[in-house]
């Protein structure tokens, strides 16, 4: 059922059962739940070009390349939610601190918690200003799975050696231009909160998440095209990091979501005024450093030749 319905259907399907116990129950009257997430939405780039090249083989493309990225997320307790052709969107439950309270030895591992948005405002996640706590590093843990998602991309022969000749061939001249791997992808990173259940009919069923929050994740993910980077992080997930992986943030911007209403407004308004403002963050890989040959000189003196041989024997 996971792998049918993704990680918000099993709670829909397992509350559900439990229900039809007493009695008769159908999606059509059943509501959904509000819930505390991080999200990760991640989308491959130029994907038409992909299907051009490829035609029926782009399936087996885009599912190794859905493998890479379900298999680290649920590695680090991530869960899959919805797969959209060139896009995923994996999300991280969040504990509620209103139904448990928050642990005070928490604070010794420099867990992340947050109140309300920018400046006191509303969070920017749509349901007010509902503190959200990450008590067991849910943040650094998507943040990782990020990361490593990026570093397995470069293994390229992973990705093309099942490909025909033919098909390999014209996706390849296809990219030539373009610098970097051969499967490229952007990340968006939120957190808030959103809606759990089941939209559709009996005929078609479709278990996921709604609200504002997952469309800014989405909206993350596109920007990155603009800024040129690879992921994009919000200000909300940025505060949920330990403070040692807040640090190796870099902040690249700010936004204010103005409302069509207030868009003639006064130029003089303050930004809270305004709207939600969402400061943007980006964390920055040098993946090719890892294939990068050493720069120091042999026997300057910092590091023994021998060991360095000896350890790179194992």
């Amino acid at each position: 059922m996971k792998v049918g319905f993704g990680s918000a259907g099993v709670e829909i399907i397992q509350g559900n059962l439990k229900k039809g116990q007493k009695k008769e129950i159908t999606f059509l009257n059943t509501q959904g739940s509000t819930v505390s997430c991080i999200f990760l939405f991640c989308d491959i780039r130029q994907f038409t070009d992909a299907t051009e090249c490829l035609q029926e083989e782009v399936f087996v493309f885009t599912n190794k390349i859905a493998a890479v990225v379900h298999s680290y997320c649920a590695a680090y307790d991530g869960s899959a939610n919805k797969n959209v052709g060139d896009a995923f969107l994996m999300s991280w439950l969040l504990d509620d601190p209103s139904k448990k309270p928050l642990q005070k030895e928490n604070d010794r591992f420099g867990v992340g918690s947050f109140g309300g948005g920018f400046g006191g405002g509303t969070m920017t996640g749509g349901f007010g200003s509902d503190d959200l706590a990450a008590k067991h590093n849910e943040a650094d843990k998507c943040l990782l799975s990020v990361v490593k998602i990026c570093i397995a991309l470069y293994h390229e022969k992973f990705f093309i050696e099942s490909m025909s000749d033919t098909a390999r061939g014209k996706l390849l001249n296809k990219i030539a231009k373009r610098k970097g791997t051969v499967v490229q992808m952007g990340f968006g990173l939120h957190a808030g909160k959103a809606v759990q259940g089941a939209l559709g009919s009996q005929r078609k069923l479709d278990a996921t998440y709604v609200g504002e929050v997952v469309d800014r994740a989405e909206f993350l993910e596109s920007s990155t095209k603009q800024y040129g980077l690879k992921m994009l992080m919000s200000g909300d997930f940025h505060k949920l990091l330990h403070p040692s992986n807040r640090r190796r943030c870099r902040k690249i911007n700010q936004v204010v979501f103005v409302e069509q209403n207030d868009a003639n407004e006064d130029e003089n308004m303050l930004l809270e005024e305004m709207g939600d403002i969402m400061e943007l963050y980006t964390f920055d890989l040098d993946i090719d450093a890892l294939w990068r040959p050493s720069l120091k000189p042999p026997g300057d003196g910092s590091i023994d030749d021998g060991a360095s041989e000896s350890e790179a024997s194992l």
